[in-house]
């Protein structure tokens, strides 16, 4: 079953709300630099709980009864991600930057495309699986959780290059 989504974000928030026909269906929430995100879509409930930082881990709970129901593992700077549900895997992976345009893999096949801007996007889906089309979310946003990081430790751990310096030296 096909299945289209959109969503939607103020810019550089990690806030999702999910639409299907212009009605919010669903939400995806991390706090900014945050270690735990909740969503939520068509009444079932998750929460991304990550750890580590050389060798991120990223346990996923169900948060109607707290069970452990899978787990993702992050490939450094590469932007590639594996998802591991019960037995299967699957493999999220950037296409194209920017626009962003990523992808969720069952083998080698494409089953999840997303697309995104700053502000919202789409989503395009050969399967019914509310967790993995989440899960790709989540990771998209942990991703770019991390890019903001590299665009801002610089400027935490060297304060007097100041911004500008770079623009106008």
């Amino acid at each position: 079953m096909k299945t289209t989504l959109t969503w939607k974000k103020d810019w550089w928030s990690s806030h999702f709300k999910i639409f299907a026909d212009e009605e919010q269906v669903g939400m995806l929430i991390s706090e900014t630099f945050a270690k735990t995100s909740v969503g939520e879509l068509n009444s079932n409930r998750y929460q991304f709980d990550t750890k580590g930082f050389f060798k991120p881990k990223t346990t996923i709970f169900d948060r109607n009864d707290q069970s452990i129901i899978g787990e993702i593992s992050y490939n450094g700077w590469s932007s590639k991600a594996i998802v591991s549900i019960s037995q299967d895997k699957f493999i999220w992976k950037y296409e194209i930057f920017w626009p962003m345009k990523y992808r969720l893999y069952r083998s080698s096949s494409p089953i999840i495309h997303y697309s995104s801007s700053t502000k919202g996007g789409q989503i395009q889906s050969e399967v019914d699986d509310d967790l993995l089309l989440l899960s790709g979310l989540h990771i998209a946003s942990y991703y770019e959780q991390i890019y903001l990081w590299a665009l801002v430790i610089p400027f935490i751990l060297f304060p007097g290059i100041g911004f500008l310096s770079w623009f106008f030296n």
